[in-house]
């Protein structure tokens, strides 16, 4: 069976083993993928060659290299038509992260990564919903900021589950920076319904819930760990399992940066030289724990860390 990756960059395994393609090849491979069925060659001719006399010979040779790549049973080809045969496609695996086809520019890859983006977004909140509990639900809701950073009722979303998962701090740092992001990137201020939610969190701020067993997420922490959490999707969905010793690793990582960026006092409360001093133990610190980490993943780590210590 072939198996099309479609999630970043786009790609074909044939018997466990990566199909070699060209550019030209994987684009014309991505758009059959993502359109699944048979299409008309003089329409996929006008389609990849518009304005060349060769089309139909251009399409004739691409979709001859595509048959002796991917094999007899992966397209069918006709006189007249030409689409895929059962392929799997990483696309269809709803735990799956990742934009499809990033390096495509074409109007139909637009409205791939439009479509793809709408079900993750239809799924996330899916899964808020059925949440048995707050503090999964803000998790879930984390992310789902994470996808929207300018969307005000994702964000009540979120900061209703984190106050009702016992983190009103939380929920008033969230609500606080959707407000600066909001007056920065639009010139605007939050809705009524937001500012309401915040002034509701606000009136309320000095009754901790306490109840006895109640599961809180990260305090403060939740748009951080969000960015953690993709990144690792992220490498996982491109195939780079970590061992399990490096996953213990990874969370100490998480914890430490969580840990010491809460402990740092505000930037200008003491004097520089023992700030600077305590900036570097924290790097120190994550540098020590994520040693087969990779340098892309320590850098989102730091600025975690950096973020909190400008504060």
């Amino acid at each position: 069976m072939l198996h099309v990756q479609l999630l970043g960059e786009v790609a074909a395994v044939r018997d466990g083993e990566p199909v070699p393609l060209s550019v030209a090849h994987r684009r014309l491979l991505a758009f059959l993928a993502l359109h699944p069925g048979p299409h008309a060659r003089d329409a996929l001719a006008a389609r990849f060659w518009p304005d060349t006399p060769r089309a139909r010979a251009n399409l004739r040779t691409a979709v001859w290299t595509l048959h002796q790549a991917l094999g007899p049973e992966a397209l069918r080809a006709t006189r007249e038509s030409v689409g895929l045969g059962p392929v799997v496609r990483d696309l269809d695996d709803p735990d799956r992260d990742g934009e499809p086809c990033p390096g495509l520019d074409d109007d139909w890859a637009d409205a791939a990564r439009a479509e793809h983006r709408g079900r993750r977004l239809a799924r996330l909140d899916a899964l808020i919903t059925a949440a048995d509990d707050p503090a999964t639900a803000a998790a879930r809701a984390a992310v789902r900021c994470a996808l929207t950073p300018l969307d005000e009722a994702a964000h009540r979303v979120l900061m209703e589950k984190l106050d009702a998962a016992g983190d009103r701090a939380g929920a008033l740092v969230v609500g606080r920076d959707l407000a600066g992001r909001l007056r920065a990137e639009l010139g605007v201020g939050p809705a009524p319904a937001t500012r309401a939610v915040l002034a509701r969190l606000q009136a309320h701020g000095g009754s901790a819930d306490v109840r006895p067993g109640l599961r809180r997420p990260m305090f403060g922490r939740v748009r951080e760990l969000a960015t953690l959490s993709a990144a690792f999707f992220v490498r996982r969905a491109a195939g780079a399992v970590a061992p399990p010793a490096t996953l213990v690793r990874v969370l100490l990582a998480v914890g430490a940066a969580i840990t010491l960026g809460r402990l740092l006092p505000p930037a200008g409360k003491i004097v520089t030289p023992v700030y600077a001093a305590l900036v570097g133990l924290a790097y120190l610190t994550i540098l020590l724990v994520t040693r087969e980490f990779a340098a892309a993943d320590l850098a989102t780590l730091r600025a975690v860390v950096t973020k909190r210590s400008a504060r």
